[in-house]
């Protein structure tokens, strides 16, 4: 695999939230899901045996960014702070603008994001920002309750944090204010931009929380930390009603009106309540991405990267406030009855067998959604003139559970369904293949340094999907711990080890937050029995006993796992590993 051409290319990474292989089209999926893609096949490297490194965004993307492990660098609660540089850095040192449209709230300056990257644009809810600081600080408040920190204690360990948050909040405002006529531009039907609130005040607000923090530390983490909290509970609670006085009014109108509906058409009044996604819509995202690419002048070549979540639930196909409205436009089209219940879009869960058929519909129908939002940008960049030297990269960062394994949605266990991810690399010029090799998303760095024409950063741990070390991969292995804060020393650690026959799933102890996974191994022929429905482990198995001192060597790098650990879990196979500590 050669770089593209001798003139460097523009990169636009696309990634699409909980997109599992065996709903592409493109991969051999019998309902027509990716037809965008699918014509994209000529001159596109698909890989067929793609996984990502965890089942989840959070840990997944972040490693992918930095070509670097999950649980390596302290686990991935600090994202990519302390680990090698990103994507985006280590282009932007090799000449190349580096802009990030980030859909996501860990994607962002308090978790390393900003580093090296020119443009960094943020396109998701006030609220989540804070969001991401109970995960955080969960283990440092559960320690102050336990007694084993004290007040002081827990205010020195919480302050870089609280002035990161502060400070990210206050650029977030400050984003929102700059870009308020772009935003009213490419985001009419999306939260961050409808929640309608005044971010002058906001600011106000975080700079009272600043100096209260600054002034007495102990007694401000008392007062807000005291245990772990929601988003609503911390700043959300001051905030909520800073916003423009028309949108007050209208938010009441329609609360009112709704309830009215919910007594006549309770399905439409609950279609109705989610007119606005929790998420950015695809549509919208993509018109952004298509304004920010033709602002290129051409001096210097760019990298982008976006991540579509209309394929996250809630699975919402179609765009505006009525977007439910067009759902059946994408069910048809699938070959789907036109009499699918779409109010159960926006339920917690299915509570039916008929409620999970239509639910896994209701995903491939976003998966559909999303592909069409992807012809858009292609059709914008065949007409800037941009087309002829962008490399198009359109991969998930996960996969998703549609009732496999007793859940749904995605929740850290590595069943094929949650980690086997599509992957595909397209340039006019490149001559197209399927690569049946195993890969994970830790190559793709790797992989467009070499399209590119330019060194691999030297501390990635991926490799060019077209290389050696990939063709000669016998297994791979993925890593994690089940959700929350990653507190390697605490909490139960996550790992299988897979090759093309066989999927191997391993706990060190079974996570007391963990309600659906069984205690014990699994292992599955994928190959048989590709939807992992029978468990048939034993320790004797000869895969077990190959794949056993593989998950050991891995977990004896670990630093914070500790030696004893490791011996309990494996006896003499983690003896063997624990040599090369030493």
């Amino acid at each position: 695999m050669d770089n593209v051409n001798s003139q460097r290319p523009n990169i636009l990474l696309l990634s699409v939230d909980a997109f599992r292989a065996d709903r592409a089209s493109f991969l051999g999926y019998e309902r027509p899901t990716t037809p965008t893609l699918d014509k994209l096949r000529k001159n596109s490297l698909i890989c067929t045996n793609a996984v990502s490194t965890a089942a989840f965004t959070q840990a997944s993307l972040h490693s992918l960014m930095t070509s670097t492990r999950p649980l390596s660098y302290g686990g991935y609660d600090m994202g990519v702070v302390n680990r090698p540089p990103t994507i985006f850095h280590h282009f932007s040192s090799h000449n190349y603008t580096s802009h990030v449209l980030s859909t996501f709230q860990w994607a962002s300056e308090l978790f390393g994001y900003k580093s090296g990257v020119d443009y960094l644009e943020y396109m998701f809810v006030l609220n989540s920002l804070v969001g991401t600081a109970e995960p955080v600080l969960r283990s440092q408040l559960q320690s102050y309750q336990n007694g084993k920190l004290s007040s002081s204690e827990l205010a020195a360990q919480v302050a870089p944090f609280v002035r990161g948050l502060l400070d990210w909040i206050d650029n977030y405002c400050n984003q929102r204010i700059k870009f308020y006529h772009e935003d009213k531009r490419d985001f009419p039907n999306s939260r961050f931009v409808n929640d309608g609130y005044n971010f002058e005040k906001i600011k106000a607000i975080v700079s009272n929380h600043r100096n209260a923090f600054e002034r007495d530390q102990v007694s401000y983490t008392q007062r807000h930390f005291k245990r772990p909290f929601q988003p609503h509970e911390y700043l959300g609670a001051e905030w909520r009603l800073a916003r423009h006085p028309k949108k007050l009014i209208d938010e009441f109108v329609f609360q009112i009106s709704n309830l009215v509906l919910r007594q006549l058409a309770p399905k439409w009044a609950s279609l109705r309540n989610m007119r606005f996604k929790r998420y950015v819509d695809g549509k919208d995202l993509a018109d952004r991405i298509c304004h920010r690419m033709h602002a290129y002048d051409g001096s210097r070549p760019w990298i982008m990267w976006a991540h579509f979540f209309d394929t996250h639930v809630p699975y919402c196909a179609g765009y505006g406030k009525t977007w439910y409205s067009k759902t059946k436009h994408y069910l048809e089209a699938l070959g789907y009855p036109s009499d699918i219940d779409i109010s159960i879009a926006v339920k917690k869960r299915p509570e039916t067998d008929a409620e999970l058929r239509n639910w896994s519909a209701l995903y491939d129908a976003s998966i559909r959604y999303v592909d069409e939002q992807v012809g858009r940008i292609i059709d914008s960049l065949q007409k800037s003139g941009k087309r002829e030297n962008t490399i198009v990269v359109v991969f998930g960062d996960h996969g998703e559970e549609l009732g496999e394994h007793g859940d749904i949605s995605h929740h850290f266990r590595c069943y094929s369904h949650n980690v086997r991810v599509p992957l595909l690399i397209n340039h006019p010029s490149l001559k197209g293949g399927t690569i049946d090799s195993l890969v994970t998303l830790l190559d793709l760095g790797p992989t467009l340094a070499q399209l590119a024409g330019i060194e691999s950063h030297p501390k990635w741990e991926g490799a060019p999907i077209t290389s050696m070390p990939v063709k000669n991969r016998s297994e791979v292995i993925l890593e994690t711990v089940h959700g929350g804060s990653c507190i390697l020393t605490e909490r139960p650690i996550y790992a299988a080890v897979r090759n093309k026959e066989f999927n191997f799933l391993w706990k060190e102890t079974l996570d007391p937050t963990d309600h659906c996974s069984p205690a014990g191994p699994e292992l599955f022929n994928i190959v048989s029995d590709p939807f992992e429905q029978k468990n048939i482990y034993e320790p004797v198995h000869p895969v077990v006993e190959n794949f056993l001192p593989i998950i050991a060597n891995r977990l004896a790098e670990i630093p914070e796992i500790s030696d004893d650990r490791i011996i309990a879990a494996f006896g003499e196979a983690g003896q063997t590993a624990l040599r090369s500590r030493q």
